[in-house]
C-alpha cells in the first residue's frame, strides 16, 4: 500500500497534480488514511453529494463506495479515483441519480456513456498511444462527479481532472488535452 501512496505521489509532484497548498507529506498521510481511494473521493462524497438531503452522510458514502468496490473487484487498480466510478453500472447510476433526479440520466448517457457520448468521441480522437485508456470517459466521469453539492451544480477545476482522470501510465497533459473539448 505505501508504495502505490509513495509512487502516486510522487507522480503527483511531478506533474503538478496536489492540491493547492497542500505538502506531499500531508497529501501520503490524508492518502494513507483513505486507500485504496484518493482522499478527495471521500471529501467529494461526504461534503459535495453529503449536503444532498437525500444522501445520508457515513451510509451514504459506504453504500456508494461498496457499490464502487464491488463493480471494480475484477480490475487491478493500484487505487481508486471519482475516474473510476462506472457511470454505465445500473446500481452506481441509480445510487446517484436518486439523489440529484432521473432527469440527469440523459445527460450521462448523451455525455458520458451512450454510444454517440462526447466522451467516447474525444477517447477516439486522441493518439493511438491513448486508446483504448478511456481518457475522455475519465475526464467526463470526474467532471460529472464534481458537478453536484445540495442541488447547486459547481465543477471541476483542470487541476481536480487531472488527479482523477489520469493514471500513473499516461501524463496529465494528455487528461488536460481531453478536457479542453469537453469542459471549455
Amino acid at each position: 500500500m505505501m508504495g502505490v501512496i509513495d509512487e502516486f505521489t510522487d507522480y503527483a509532484v511531478r506533474e503538478g497534480l496536489l492540491p493547492a497548498g497542500v505538502e506531499p507529506s500531508q497529501y501520503r498521510e490524508r492518502f494513507a488514511a483513505s486507500y485504496p481511494f484518493l482522499p478527495e473521493v471521500i471529501d467529494m462524497l461526504y461534503h459535495r453529494w453529503g449536503s444532498f438531503s437525500t444522501f445520508q452522510r457515513t451510509r451514504g458514502v459506504l453504500r456508494l463506495l461498496a457499490l464502487v468496490i464491488h463493480s471494480l473487484k475484477d480490475d487491478r487498480l493500484p487505487y481508486i479515483t471519482l475516474a473510476d466510478f462506472d457511470l454505465g453500472n445500473q446500481q452506481i447510476r441509480r445510487e446517484l441519480l436518486k439523489h440529484i433526479g432521473q432527469e440527469f440520466d440523459s445527460v450521462i448517457a448523451s455525455d458520458i456513456t451512450g454510444q454517440d457520448a462526447g466522451s467516447r468521441k474525444i477517447n477516439a480522437s486522441l493518439g493511438k498511444a491513448y486508446q483504448g485508456l478511456g481518457i475522455g470517459t475519465r475526464v467526463s466521469t470526474t467532471v460529472f462527479m464534481h458537478s453536484f453539492s445540495g442541488g447547486i451544480e459547481r465543477g471541476a477545476t483542470l487541476s481536480e481532472i487531472k488527479r482523477h482522470a489520469t493514471t500513473m501510465e499516461n501524463p496529465s497533459s494528455v487528461v488536460a488535452e481531453a478536457a479542453e473539448p469537453l469542459t471549455g
